[in-house]
């Protein structure tokens, strides 16, 4: 049996009760390890809350110390202010003068401490304790304006259903927080004003993490008003959000030492004191309000649309299996297993009952939405068979529902429970296993796919959706080893573009691409590295990610280098991957590990001073791709490889570490065993 975990639930941001932001803290001090991250994100999303926290104290110092991992309900962030202020309140003893500091998996430090108030430390009531807290947090100003930018303008207005000139200021933080100020005679109050979240994170710019609608106080009792939206809906109660405001705020309103007090106008509202330390000027300091112990609610009900339910499952096993293939003989997404699942979705009726049936046709209405336009998005991902025990794996199935869902409410189709999908495909796993070798590198390809089923010739959010599974047994990307592809550096046609949806992994986006991939091959090329802009960054490689190895013009140290997720990047899980085991593994033997822009023109430079070592794409279904040469303008770039070698040192060993977390022989949180 699993250990226990406890946990209180703190109203954050707030002194009065069933207000600011109600959040789970989780203290793990009893446990040796750190539950894994796919343990913590179910749990985040069992809580359904906008953040969920989870602390552990560390070993030494001078004062009490803390890790600390916040999730919502979808995926890890690496800073949550009204988080952390909650886990403060809990572990905190007001009448005591105890200073703590927690640290966040991304390095940020923020320090806490009670502040000596009566009308604080003092009061308890029925629901628990209030006392007040000091959080002193890093201070991230805005560095990117927008005030020029006219589009972006009108479109936010249209958002807020206000004109451009309501809109005084517009810009973004190094966190990807955008601040939008208001004219202050506007009421953006949740009272006063309705918003669509999902239209506001859409009409961002490319990679925003939230978006903070502010104007000067006015007649509230504070100096400042706030709302905050992030991923598609509303934050109640925020803290994070005070490293921009902060010294936004104390520029405009002249007050860069003395206190100021915010509102924040949601719902369930939030209130702060704040100020800026003028002796730290990268740091301020937080004070706000919130309760010290869990609150518990009296049972009540609620009534909701049905979400996928595993326990419903109807199975109808077919009557004619098919032969199998022989393993030399598999072609990628030629040969499908004898099942499918599929589960409907209606706007009235929610998730109905999800069914494991015969491969088999659809029949669906001619005016049916997704033929005419592309109401439909999907995921790709394998299970693997180990050598050593014959269990079935999945390999980070997390992060392709977290992406599925993404895509989804992108295009306004029903989002779902990924666990649930992720027990229903193991189902299906189980019952074709028969299809999946045991052998390295091959595998069962699985193919989520989702959409919109309405019968109707107008545009608008389907009333009815279809999810449903398909899975394939593949071979090795590459029989008979690595074969180097070639590439063209396309610039006269464009995959993704801010504001757009390259980050989403919808059909609409590959059709467009068949072309230039066919223009690339008439010259002999494999693929096209699509660039963007004037200044020809370096984006992706046909549908993977890309990574470049080189060596630092001014130092000489090594460095890996990826395009950033802005955006008009696929979030690859095969990327992330990457990412995460350079860090932990590159580094330490004197790597750099990078997500940053690069130009064709700093590739060039690279390989013509000998400095570029290797590049390679990543992507489910090669892993990694070594790369040759690119065709640039009138040149050939040499990619780093020798002409015996058909991949890179890098490549090598990211395919060697993930393939043996795939199939078992390192034994990781990534690696899902199916029941």
């Amino acid at each position: 049996m699993p250990p226990s975990l406890d946990f209180a639930m703190i109203d954050s941001m707030t002194g009065t009760a069933f207000q600011g932001n109600p959040t789970p803290v989780f203290v793990l001090d009893h446990l040796k390890e750190w539950p894994t991250e796919r343990t913590m994100q179910i749990i985040s999303r069992e809580m359904n809350q906008s953040e969920t926290i989870f602390v552990k104290r560390a070993v030494g110092g001078k004062d009490p110390s803390y890790f600390t991992r916040s999730f919502t309900p979808y995926a890890e962030e690496p800073f949550c202010g009204h988080g952390l202020l909650a886990a403060a309140i809990l572990l905190i003893r007001p009448e005591s003068a105890e200073k703590m500091t927690f640290r966040t998996v991304d390095g940020i430090i923020v320090k806490t401490q009670v502040v000596a108030a009566d009308h604080s430390a003092s009061h308890k009531d029925d629901l628990g304790e209030k006392c007040s807290i000091k959080l002193e947090i890093p201070a991230f100003p805005v560095n990117e304006w927008f005030n020029s930018d006219t589009m972006l303008r009108s479109q936010m207005a249209e958002c807020l259903g206000l004109q451009p000139s309501q809109i005084l200021a517009l810009g973004r933080n190094s966190l990807h927080d955008l601040v939008i100020e208001l004219d202050p005679t506007i009421d953006f109050s949740a009272a006063g004003m309705e918003i669509d979240a999902v239209e506001l994170m859409n009409a961002s710019p490319p990679g925003t993490r939230s978006q903070i609608i502010t104007s000067r106080g006015g007649g509230q009792s504070a100096d400042f008003l706030k709302r905050v939206f992030a991923y598609g809906s509303e934050d109640q109660a925020t803290g994070s959000t005070y490293c921009v405001l902060i010294p936004y705020w104390s520029s405009k309103l002249s007050q860069s030492s003395s206190c100021m007090k915010a509102k924040q106008v949601s719902k369930r509202t939030g209130e702060a004191e704040i100020e800026t330390v003028t002796s730290d000027p990268g740091r301020t300091f937080s004070t706000t309000w919130g309760r010290s112990d869990a609150l518990t609610i009296e049972d009540g009900t609620y009534s909701k649309l049905p979400g996928i339910d595993p326990s419903q499952l109807e199975v109808t096993k077919t009557i004619t299996p098919k032969a199998l293939v022989a393993n030399k003989d598999l072609v990628f997404g030629r040969t499908f297993t004898d099942h499918m699942l599929s589960i409907e979705w209606t706007a009235s009726q929610g998730w109905l009952v999800p069914r494991i049936t015969p491969y088999q046709n659809f029949s669906l209405d001619p005016a049916t939405c997704v033929f005419h336009y592309a109401f439909e998005c999907f995921e790709g991902m394998k299970a693997y068979k180990c050598p050593h025990d014959d269990s079935l794996r999945l390999f980070r199935p997390e992060k392709n529902m977290a992406r599925l869902n993404k895509s989804a409410a992108r295009i306004a189709l029903p989002t779902f429970d990924g666990d649930k999908l992720i027990e229903l495909m193991g189902k299906l796993c189980r019952m074709d296993e028969r299809f999946i070798a045991s052998e390295k590198g091959y595998s069962l390809y699985i193919r989520p796919t989702l959409i919109g089923t309405q019968r109707t010739l107008g545009v608008g959010p389907p009333g009815s959706a279809l999810l449903y599974v398909i899975a394939s047994p593949v071979g090795p990307y590459y029989p008979t080893g690595f074969k180097a592809i070639s590439l063209e550096a396309t610039d006269y046609a464009v995959r993704a573009w801010p504001g757009g949806v390259g980050d989403k992994k919808l059909g609409a986006n590959y059709a467009p691409c068949v072309v230039p991939q066919l223009k690339a091959a008439q010259r002999g090329l494999h693929q096209n590295l699509w660039l963007f802009g004037p200044e020809e960054y370096i984006t992706e490689v046909g549908t993977m990610n890309l990574f470049v190895c080189m060596k630092n013009k001014e130092t000489g140290h090594k460095e890996l280098v990826t395009a950033p997720l802005d955006g008009t990047i696929l979030e690859g899980v095969t990327r992330d991957s990457v990412l995460t085991l350079a860090r932990e593994r590159l580094e330490p033997e004197g790597w750099t590990v990078h997500e940053r822009y690069m130009t064709m023109g700093e590739l060039a430079e690279a390989e013509s001073e000998g400095r570029l070592l290797e590049v390679f794409g990543t992507g489910t279904a090669a892993i990694v791709a070594p790369v040759r040469k690119i065709a640039w303008k009138d040149r050939m770039l040499d990619c780093g490889l020798k002409e015996t070698e058909e991949a890179g040192e890098i490549a090598l060993r990211m395919k060697g570490w993930i393939e043996g977390i795939q199939y078992g022989d390192e034994e990781h949180p990534w690696s899902v065993k199916i029941p």
